[in-house]
């Protein structure tokens, strides 16, 4: 299944998806663009 970014980072706790997108790229040392393209579903 995908979810939009915006839905995932609601998911986890963050109301602001660019905090998520620097709190996912600080924990897995990659972009989530970068992980969707590596990690397709």
């Amino acid at each position: 299944m995908k979810l939009p970014t915006e839905e995932i980072s609601s998911l986890v706790g963050y109301s602001e998806v660019d905090a998520f997108s620097r709190a996912f790229n600080k924990w897995t040392g990659m972009t989530l663009t970068n992980y969707k393209k590596q990690f397709p579903r």
